[in-house]
């Protein structure tokens, strides 16, 4: 993918993207149905989709995977840098908050910096996502490759 040289600077907020948390889509990525798992093969930690369970551990609600919501950055990310995301793209996420049924996940990523690299410019951003109070509920850094035209 090529960029115009405005696009690529320091200060620059990629199009933020908004997706919405609900049961369905956390039991989708979780690959998980209460119908078919048996409570007696629910280990510590890995059911946190499942009601019953986020109930008895004390947890407000049921918890999205953070890995969910790393991969909305991802799809940002992709959108944004194309093949150079998937060439050479990095991404590494701190997890810092809960993420419950019903959020709505704003996911953002602002250019911190330009340089040449072995593969062509490598442009790096600050990402993270944001609940719907407007909480940090991951925080990170990116990079991907990118032709100036």
């Amino acid at each position: 993918m090529e960029f115009e040289a405005e696009e690529i600077r320091i200060g620059y907020e990629l199009p933020p993207i908004k997706r919405m948390i609900t049961q369905e889509k956390m039991n989708a990525f979780s690959a998980f149905s209460e119908v078919n798992v048996e409570p007696s093969l629910r280990v510590s930690g890995a059911f946190h989709t499942d009601k019953e369970y986020a109930k008895s551990k004390g947890l407000p609600g049921t918890l999205a995977q953070s890995m969910h919501y790393y991969a909305f950055i991802s799809e940002m990310l992709t959108a944004f840098f194309g093949e150079g995301w998937v060439r050479g793209g990095r991404l590494a996420m701190t997890f810092i908050r809960m993420v419950l049924a019903g959020d709505t996940i704003t996911c953002r990523a602002v250019i911190t910096g330009v340089k040449k690299d072995d593969d062509g410019n490598r442009v790096s951003l600050d990402v993270s996502c944001e609940n719907q109070k407007g909480e940090k509920v991951a925080v990170g850094t990116a990079s991907g490759l990118v032709k100036v035209g």
